[in-house]
């Protein structure tokens, strides 16, 4: 980045990843099992991305199910996006166009 530069609309909170990884998690909420579910196959994944917490035996409860879920898909970019994206675009050098 020191060499490139920062392009501040590269990409944003509505960026194909985002929008990937909220088809991911709901995908894994409504479609696959919950941990303690008995399957026929004992090796088969449970919470898939920690969807209903960090147990893959019980489900988590000191939140309620679909604000966890939300808070999956709203912490990442708020978190981890906004906070970088400030800091490059006040601290990186601009990019040149050619």
């Amino acid at each position: 980045m020191a060499r490139l530069g920062y392009e501040a609309m590269s990409g944003g909170p509505c960026s194909h990843g985002q929008a990937w990884r909220g088809g991911a998690i709901l995908t894994s909420y409504f479609f696959l099992p919950a941990p303690g579910a008995k399957l026929a196959n004992p090796l088969a994944p449970v919470s898939i991305d920690y969807m209903y917490g960090f147990s893959d035996t019980a489900a988590q409860t000191w939140m309620l199910g679909w604000a966890w879920v939300v808070f999956l898909m709203v912490a990442p970019p708020v978190v981890i996006y906004l906070p970088t994206h400030f800091w490059r675009k006040r601290y990186a050098p601009v990019a040149v166009l050619d």
